[in-house]
């Protein structure tokens, strides 16, 4: 299932630069670090969980050229659906366009690092990406003896069908952070009760 989901990514990366171009971002502008996004998803097969989870806890080289460039996608696909996620930028930024949403967003959240996204954003790169996200919210907000705040993303599988992706990926947000929730037995839950 890793090995189809890599792939699938791979190729939606492929085509994303392209996508990106249409809706008005330059090549020049967005061409280091998609080449540096397509160059990562090639050798990522031949790389540990370790040595791959040690990329995102340096500073600077390619971690941040990843990240820059799934802010783009984000951006593009809030974009491209502006239409679709205007009422939850009227919820977050009443009176403010999609369009200026990603404005400042390239300002304020795309190109400096370690900025908090909300889930317009998260919405917006699960359906880019077509990868359904599951978190978990450790942030006090639920009461004693209640079960964590949960939010699922998970885009469908095509225009066609109300049919959803499957989850993917699960993340706990507690503020200011996220981390990557591993199944029991996996490779990084693995990594993880080792270290």
């Amino acid at each position: 299932a890793n090995a189809a989901l890599r792939v699938r990514i791979q190729q939606t990366i492929q085509q994303s630069k392209s996508d990106l171009m249409t809706i008005g971002y330059s090549d020049v502008a967005i061409d280091a670090f998609w080449e540096t996004f397509v160059d990562y998803l090639a050798a990522m097969e031949t790389r540990s969980h370790a040595e791959l989870v040690q990329d995102f806890q340096t500073e600077g080289g390619e971690a941040e050229y990843l990240v820059w460039y799934m802010r783009l996608l984000t951006a593009g696909h809030l974009k491209k659906h502006a239409q679709d996620f205007q009422p939850f930028i009227d919820g977050l930024f009443p009176g403010q366009t999609v369009a200026q949403f990603c404005a400042a967003e390239v300002r304020l959240l795309v190109e400096p690092m370690g900025k908090e996204c909300d889930q317009p954003q998260i919405a917006a790169l699960t359906e880019a990406l077509q990868v359904g996200v599951k978190i978990e919210y450790l942030d006090g907000s639920a009461g004693p003896g209640e079960d964590l705040q949960s939010y699922a993303c998970s885009p469908t599988v095509s225009a066609s069908t109300s049919e959803q992706e499957p989850i993917s990926i699960t993340l706990l947000y507690r503020p200011g952070h996220y981390d990557i929730l591993y199944p029991r037995g996996s490779e990084g839950a693995d990594q993880n009760m080792s270290s």
